[in-house]
């Protein structure tokens, strides 16, 4: 028996694996740029362990809001320009109107990571009131 469970935990921990390595690029996608290393392992962390249970429409949601908030901070400390700070806001609001198709289209997403986007994308600025940002909650 002990080989079939060895033979199913692999086959497991590959689906995990493709599921997480989807919902990356499907957020760098959504984003328009390439997740900063810290953010896809930080990203990462977060979704391996929902890999097995949670959709990868969900996946790269969590993925975006480990982007803004770090973005959020990252831009206070250096004082970022107003030009660089609409070009991440732009980003944000990109990947949000993203998801909210994608909600449209059918994908189901938790209320929980739905109000931390909402808040994180505020904070940069995006005008989340908008009819192309509006999720079901």
């Amino acid at each position: 028996m002990s080989f079939f469970k060895g033979l199913a935990d692999s086959f497991r921990a590959v689906n995990e694996g493709r599921s997480t390595a989807k919902a990356h690029q499907l957020a760098e996608q959504l984003l328009g740029v390439r997740l900063p290393p810290d953010v896809a392992q930080d990203g990462y962390t977060a979704v391996a362990d929902m890999a097995d249970f949670s959709s990868v429409e969900q996946m790269a949601m969590i993925y975006t809001i480990k982007y803004a908030k770090r973005q959020i901070g990252y831009l206070d400390a250096v004082n970022a320009t107003g030009e660089f700070r609409r070009e991440v806001a732009m980003n944000v609001a990109r990947a949000c109107i993203g998801l909210a198709d994608l909600q449209r289209g059918g994908a189901d997403f938790n209320a929980v990571y739905v109000h931390q986007l909402i808040g994180a994308a505020k904070q940069l600025g995006v005008k989340t009131d908008s009819p192309k940002i509006s999720f079901e909650l």
